[in-house]
């Protein structure tokens, strides 16, 4: 249940409860206020109605008789002019039954359960409201027969109390609709005022949805309003300004490990690079000196100058490899021939690999296609688990690189090699930042990482299948035609 519905359950149904409460109590109050004017009434007309009784029993009491002629006489009156009388009953001093009349029933109606008049104590007057079964509700007053001291006996007279009842229903079913309309009116007011805040909470809501640090430029549209949830979008701001900058913090620091990166990989080179350098200015003096001893000999000197010319572009060759590996690129997806890649890498570290007796072989598979990746970022990644491995294997150990189609939208780049291998216990922890497993000096740890952010950013996946001693593969798949969603800031 959303929150919206949530409030409206719980203010409904306390506004139910007070309204049903409210509802009662004036209920209880207004049916008192009528049981109080309807038992006065029928206590005024049961006086009235006594007086010619008493006059009734005193004249039979003259006479020593029992006025029963006189008393139905009366009580056949009382049907005539008293409107609302159900029946009467007259009882005498004993309690006994003098005659009575139901004016509901047709005559020859025996009265059913006539009260315990010994419970009624001398001189009481009892009125009670109840459900007659022959004559529906009926208000109903036992009075005593008195005057000047003397008991005469009791009179018991019901009248209709349908009409009392009719009122205070009627009075019910007005409050019922009362309290359903002011209920029903206050839903509907909350229900639009929440509908206000939850449209409110959905706009920050969707905000934080489509808030996305990779287009953080992107205007987002927040609520505005002087209350809580005004307040709570303000924080939002505040916090996307925040995340943004530390994005660019974070940028600028990755630049920063990129950069130390590759003065660390450069320097490593360095001495290969300044050897092949070295041999091929040793070469080019020696030509020099050649031809400044015999400068007439034209056709030693044709063949040294072609040497020294050959010289001179591997030099070139080398310083532009290394220029390309070391200068400052800004990202760009193009079309990338991993072979190529892997050829100028290859050369890149030919000498290290000579010097230390390292065999290394590329295997591609035929019909190899070409993929959409920064070749800039690529040659990095090839580069470093080159190195990683030259640091790994012994003297006259051997590298693979292989790369071929992995499924129809992917290829596989994978460099294994025969070195020392990669531990179990370290095996998770070996794409961490600064995570090392290499003397001091030798590395900084932050090579995998780069590598992994590298991959990761071009939507691709790296994994590492080792055996200590035996074995370790590096293996890194690629879209073939895959979009980058994120981009690897250089420095």
């Amino acid at each position: 249940m959303s929150l919206k519905y949530k409030i409206i359950v719980l203010v409904g149904g306390i506004i139910i409860l007070l309204m049903m409460v409210i509802s009662i109590s004036f209920l209880y109050q207004y049916r008192a206020t009528i049981i109080e004017k309807e038992v006065h009434n029928v206590r005024s007309l049961t006086d009235a109605v006594t007086i010619p009784i008493i006059d009734a029993f005193i004249y039979g009491e003259q006479d020593d008789i029992i006025p029963h002629e006189l008393l139905e006489r009366y009580i056949s009156y009382l049907s005539d002019r008293i409107e609302g009388i159900q029946y009467a009953y007259i009882y005498d001093r004993e309690r006994e039954l003098v005659t009575f009349s139901n004016f509901r029933k047709p005559p020859g109606y025996q009265p059913q359960g006539i009260p315990d008049l010994n419970l009624i104590p001398p001189g009481a007057e009892v009125v009670s409201i109840y459900s007659h079964e022959h004559n529906g509700w009926v208000i109903e007053v036992v009075s005593p027969i008195q005057i000047a001291g003397m008991h005469w006996g009791f009179v018991r007279l019901g009248f209709d109390g349908s009409n009392m009842r009719r009122e205070i229903g009627s009075i019910f079913f007005a409050l019922l609709a009362l309290s359903i309309g002011v209920t029903g009116s206050a839903l509907l007011v909350l229900y639009l005022s929440i509908g206000r805040l939850t449209r409110s909470l959905g706009k920050l809501t969707e905000a934080i949805d489509t808030f996305d640090l990779m287009s953080a430029d992107t205007e987002v549209s927040l609520p505005a309003s002087n209350d809580e949830i005004g307040y709570l979008s303000k924080r939002f701001e505040l916090l996307q300004k925040r995340l943004i900058e530390s994005k660019y913090d974070l940028a600028e620091s990755q630049r920063n490990i990129y950069r130390a990166e590759k003065l660390a990989f450069i320097g490593r080179l360095s001495s290969g690079v300044a050897h092949e350098i070295n041999n091929s200015v040793n070469g080019i003096q020696s030509c020099l000196y050649a031809i400044g001893n015999d400068p007439k000999n034209h056709e030693q000197t044709e063949e040294y100058m072609k040497l020294i010319n050959e010289g001179l572009q591997h030099i070139e060759i080398i310083v532009k490899k290394l220029l390309e590996y070391s200068r400052k690129n800004s990202p760009s997806m193009a079309s990338v021939n991993l072979a190529e890649v892997v050829g100028n890498v290859m050369k890149l570290c030919s000498y290290k690999l000579q010097s230390q007796g390292i065999s290394i072989a590329f295997e591609p598979e035929p019909g190899l296609p070409e993929i959409e990746a920064d070749k800039h970022l690529i040659q990095e990644v090839l580069m470093n688990l080159l190195i990683n491995s030259m640091d790994a294997v012994p003297e006259g150990g051997c590298i693979c690189i292989r790369a071929g189609r992995k499924d129809r939208n992917s290829i596989y780049l994978s460099v294994e090699d025969n070195g020392s291998g990669v531990d179990p216990e370290n095996a998770d922890f070996i794409f961490e930042p600064f995570f090392t497993t290499k003397d001091t000096g030798k590395g900084t740890g932050l090579g995998l990482s780069v590598v992994q952010g590298v991959v990761e950013s071009h939507n691709g996946t790296i994994t590492l299948d080792s055996k200590p001693g035996v074995k370790t593969v590096f293996t890194i798949t690629l879209p073939i035609n895959g979009k980058h969603e994120r981009t690897v800031n250089r420095g």
